[in-house]
């Protein structure tokens, strides 16, 4: 799956999105690793919400994929990007079971 006009809104969005989930996922690993280092109670919390932003970007990406190629009305990669999808959100539900 490729990403269109580089104006197109769906793909502003997700450099946007990308760049500001980089940035947080970056501060809080930081701050995971510091308040590890001074053996400060949360840290293993902080750690996992950054492990948990920087999952979700390729989830996000994909999405976007999905809704570029919606736009192009290419039917194969919709499709193909929805099997993908669905095969992330089984793979979650799973695991929370």
């Amino acid at each position: 799956m490729t990403f269109g006009d580089s104006n197109s809104f769906v793909e502003r969005a997700r450099c946007w999105i990308s760049r500001a989930a980089l940035v947080v996922a970056t501060i809080l690993l930081a701050i995971g690793i510091g308040l590890t280092e001074w053996h400060q109670s949360g840290s293993v919390a902080v750690l996992e919400t950054a492990c948990a932003i920087l999952l979700a970007v390729p989830i996000l990406n994909a999405i976007a994929a999905v809704l570029e190629e919606i736009g192009r009305r290419d039917w194969p990669f919709v499709g193909a990007g929805l099997l993908v999808l669905s095969l992330v959100a089984y793979s979650v539900l799973e695991k929370v079971r």
